[in-house]
């Protein structure tokens, strides 16, 4: 299923599941969407942060490599664009271009080997939000004993 059908799905089932009824928002729905869908495309849907921008230029003064890594679709770098975010980044990973979702190693590693020159895993900081995919996840699990 593509992105944008995927989130139709669930927008329209959030609907649903909160005593929307069908009848009602069939006629409205396509609209409504459209709306919706594409509010979430740029800078309309989401803030940064005022300091945002001049932590990324302090980051690349000391030559630390920064990127984006999320379990998002091609809208991703839309937004990071329209929030004029783009050009002060490394790279950009959205999980649909990388074939895996956090909290997959592949899409950790994939994520390193984009740095130029590579970035051992030892060297590398992941700063999330969710604590199942951006901490649990990338810990390596020991074997019992």
């Amino acid at each position: 299923m593509n992105p944008r059908r995927w989130w139709e799905e669930l927008v329209y089932d959030t609907f649903v599941f909160s005593g929307v009824p069908r009848t009602v928002l069939d006629p409205k729905f396509d609209k409504l969407f459209d709306s919706l869908y594409m509010r979430f495309t740029s800078d309309q849907g989401y803030t940064a942060f005022p300091d945002t921008i001049d932590c990324l230029r302090m980051l690349k003064r000391h030559k630390i490599y920064t990127g984006v890594i999320s379990n998002s679709d091609e809208r991703l770098t839309d937004v990071l664009k329209s929030l004029k975010l783009t050009d002060h980044l490394d790279f950009v990973l959205p999980s649909y271009r990388a074939g895996f979702e956090k909290p997959s190693k592949e899409i950790y590693d994939q994520a390193l080997r984009l740095v130029k020159p590579a970035v051992a895993p030892d060297e590398a900081l992941h700063v999330g939000d969710d604590i199942n995919t951006d901490y649990r996840g990338i810990i390596p699990v020991s074997s019992p004993a």
